[in-house]
């Protein structure tokens, strides 16, 4: 590396240290000053990844990220930024271009592709990137379609790469599969690699992992936690069930006016109007885990008030309660357009316009789009 990046703990790159247990970094003395066989984590990563155990990040916040990012950024001959196909609303977001200057080449790496339905045209996605990333007159370079977890397309990505210098800086959302991305190109021998987890805030600094021969070094970057997304307002134990990990599946809901859908108990959607047909066909492209339930419009609130056990997720101790605070926009929707929903996924809806409320807990974002994947108008 061009610069010297200080010692961190390789699993979640927070520094060192052997002062304060409570702190990210921890290692006890003996184990920080003495001479190791192999690396070692600190105490926190090392009981999350031993026995699950996951402890806050109490001393992160905005501020410190932003400056380590730059840090890493000020490093770089080159940006990769991961993002989730199955939840672009709460992996990318457009102020990204604001802490990127406008000389270093940026690419995505655009990971879950093997989770997208086979039908789907590689290229039409890769141009639909495309265009929901450009702005602030700024364009990517190249968009790639990863798999991490088949560590797939990932040689294409490093070729790209290699010729513009040693250092590319990565970054991503939190769950979006940084981590597990870089730990493809790690060799066989390395044991250590960044912790793998769907608790936000794992990595805490920059990591430097390298990519094979030559010096040519990825420096791993903390998580973002956009803002809105539904995920983040869920406990740790619900966390996984917001997160897709196997092949998306659409499932397909026809709602007459006045009928409404239930997304588990974290949203739902009521069908005001509908023309010409008065039936709105909807395809929902969400996590296998959500429970899908549809009722009469005048339930909507019976059935969040006290949600019954199987309209999962969320778990009985980090449901909302209080239903009344809930948010409820009216949203118009085209023909071949998707409703996304920040830290979920998305609905498209198909053959006749719609008028439709959405209901969401306080803050939680979304966007009405051009559908990611169907037809295109």
């Amino acid at each position: 590396m061009n610069q010297k990046v200080p010692r961190v703990c390789p699993g979640c790159g927070a520094a060192m240290q052997s002062e304060d247990p409570k702190l990210p970094g921890y290692l006890a003395p003996e184990l920080l000053t003495g001479e190791a066989q192999k690396p070692l984590v600190c105490r926190s990563c090392y009981r999350l990844m031993h026995y699950g155990e996951f402890a806050p990040r109490l001393n992160w916040d905005d501020e410190a990220f932003r400056r380590t990012l730059e840090t890493a950024i000020s490093l770089a001959d080159a940006a990769v930024v991961v993002i989730d196909l199955a939840d672009f609303e709460g992996s990318w977001w457009p102020e990204i271009w604001t802490l990127l200057p406008p000389h270093l080449p940026v690419f995505v790496a655009a990971n879950k592709v093997d989770l997208l339905p086979e039908r789907v045209d590689h290229t039409e996605i890769v141009d639909w990137i495309f265009r929901q990333t450009t702005g602030q007159q700024r364009r990517l370079q190249q968009v790639f379609l990863v798999s991490a977890k088949r560590c797939q397309g990932l040689a294409e990505l490093l070729a790209a790469l290699k010729p513009l210098g040693l250092n590319v800086v990565i970054m991503g959302a939190t769950n979006s599969g940084k981590s597990s991305l870089l730990g493809c190109y790690l060799p066989k021998e390395v044991k250590t690699a960044p912790v793998v987890s769907s608790y936000p805030g794992t990595t805490l600094g920059i990591i430097p992992v390298p990519a094979g021969p030559d010096n040519f070094t990825f420096l791993d970057t903390p998580g973002l936690i956009p803002p809105g997304r539904l995920s983040d307002l869920y406990c740790e134990a619900c966390v996984p069930q917001f997160i897709a990990d196997k092949k998306l599946t659409s499932q397909l809901s026809e709602l007459r006016v006045g009928q409404s859908l239930l997304l588990g108990a974290v949203g739902a959607i009521t069908v005001e109007a509908c023309a010409p047909e008065q039936k709105a066909v909807l395809i929902s492209y969400l996590p296998g885990g959500m429970v899908l339930h549809r009722t009469r419009g005048e339930r909507v609130a019976e059935l969040l008030k006290s949600p019954a056990d199987w309209l999962k997720p969320p778990c009985g101790r980090c449901r909302f309660v209080d239903f009344a605070a809930w948010e409820r926009h009216t949203i118009e929707l085209q023909p071949n357009q998707d409703l996304a929903i920040a830290g979920l996924g998305w609905l498209s809806l198909r053959r006749s316009r719609a008028t439709l409320t959405l209901y969401l807990p306080p803050g939680v974002r979304y966007r009405v789009r051009p559908c990611l994947i169907g037809p295109r108008n």
